[in-house]
């Protein structure tokens, strides 16, 4: 695995996480 590669899969990962952590913030407000 390149360190490139590695970097950019990483940054995907974050941002998922940053829009689940969103999402259930909507998700909380909403109640």
């Amino acid at each position: 695995m390149t360190e490139q590669y590695h970097k950019s899969y990483h940054e995907i990962l974050y941002i998922i996480y940053q829009n689940q952590k969103k999402r259930k913030l909507n998700f909380l407000n909403k109640i």
